[in-house]
């Protein structure tokens, strides 16, 4: 599982920008809400994004030393790499947003709804591991 647009990487942009659509909020550069404003498209970053081989590298610190098979270490590392995709791609400025704290946790809230995503998660992980060279 790779983080590229067509894999499950990809598709967890997709739903954090359908979050964002959903919650009828986007957010100017300067962390500003404005409902009328597109939500950013996980092909089109803000420009405070990182470049996608930050995105891996970002991804492989907040799951590099994850016991997967403690399920509250796992949600923690699902927390930080949720955090860390939405700072990557809407800019760092995100976190100034009221509703940043409650978009992370409904993020959150949805990819636990589903084992598939739980399951994909810990793909993620290990593919995230091989690629980085780091030892399962």
């Amino acid at each position: 599982m790779s983080i590229d647009r067509a894999g499950p990487a990809g598709a967890l942009l997709a739903a954090l920008a359908g979050e964002l659509r959903r919650s009828g909020r986007a957010v100017r550069e300067n962390g500003t809400s404005a409902a009328r404003q597109p939500a950013a498209r996980p092909s089109d970053p803000s420009p405070g994004a990182v470049p996608e081989a930050s995105l891996r590298e970002m991804a492989l610190q907040a799951v590099k030393d994850v016991d997967t098979r403690d399920p509250d270490a796992v949600r923690a590392a699902r927390r930080r790499l949720i955090r860390s995709v939405l700072l990557s791609r809407l800019g760092a400025q995100i976190r100034e947003h009221p509703q940043w704290q409650a978009m992370v946790e409904s993020i959150e809230a949805t990819l636990e709804r589903d084992a598939r995503h739980g399951e994909q998660f810990l793909e993620l992980i290990d593919r995230l591991r091989k690629e980085g060279g780091v030892p399962p």
